[in-house]
């Protein structure tokens, strides 16, 4: 009879981890070995090309007021960084106070084409 070192809460813990980790690995694989997985995945990989260009260009050619640059640069900084900035967080980097301002001035740099939005309303 062998006797088993006893385990202390951090070697428990990275077990755990690991074990949630293969389990996701796996039901990603599964998921993906499906025909729907596969379109999502290819959705995905556009959606990703689609962000990667609009994060490659610096300011656009098109003519910005001072506070719509600020948005931009904003947004485009969130993007590269992984997040997603609220209406909010855009107003505030303008200058404005009111999010509804902000919105519009989004709205406006969409109609520029300077900012889009995918399926589910996130800018890129």
């Amino acid at each position: 009879m062998s006797v088993r070192p006893a385990l202390n809460s951090k070697t428990r813990s990275k077990a755990k981890h690991r074990k949630r980790l293969e389990r996701f690995l796996f039901n990603l694989i599964h998921q993906l070995s499906t025909p729907e997985g596969l379109d999502a995945f290819e959705r995905l990989k556009n959606l990703k090309a689609r962000v990667d260009h609009r994060l490659d260009v610096g300011l656009p050619e098109i003519e910005l007021t001072p506070q719509e640059q600020e948005a931009f640069l904003f947004v485009r900084d969130q993007l590269r960084k992984g997040l997603r900035p609220t209406v909010r967080e855009i107003s505030k980097a303008a200058g404005y106070r009111s999010p509804r301002s902000g919105l519009v001035m989004i709205q406006r740099l969409i109609r520029k084409q300077v900012l889009g939005r995918d399926s589910q309303g996130s800018l890129y």
